[in-house]
């Protein structure tokens, strides 16, 4: 997961230096915001295993917690991904940011009760 990290993050300063944000349009913003998006996925993946090997030493269930790991850096690139996608066009309102966090809030919170009924 690190070494995808890295790629993700030299694609995504590809994209910073190489791309015109003006003259490549539609496609520009696209490879911008997803290469951002696989950059912070990796980031807040790593991230978090880290902390449950060095401050929760967890080191021998870790596979288990890949998948929780994965769905809550997914969540978390997504609203950091739209909290930047929403200020560069200007509707960023404290409402609106508000609602996100509530909806991923009421997502983490129902995948936690989906994964307690499967076990």
């Amino acid at each position: 997961m690190g070494f995808t990290t890295l790629l993700a993050g030299a694609a995504w300063i590809c994209v910073i230096f190489s791309l015109d944000p003006y003259g490549s349009g539609w496609i520009g913003l696209s490879l911008f915001y997803v290469t951002l998006f696989a950059f912070l996925v990796g980031v807040f993946f790593l991230i978090g295993i880290g902390y449950h090997v060095w401050f929760v030493k967890q080191s021998l269930v870790l596979f288990r917690e890949v998948p929780i790991g994965i769905r809550r850096s997914v969540f978390a690139a997504i609203l950091c991904v739209e909290t930047l996608a929403l200020s560069a066009i200007g509707r960023l309102y404290w409402a609106v940011f508000v609602g996100s966090l509530l909806i991923i809030g009421a997502l983490e919170f129902g995948s936690i009760l989906l994964s307690r009924r499967r076990h």
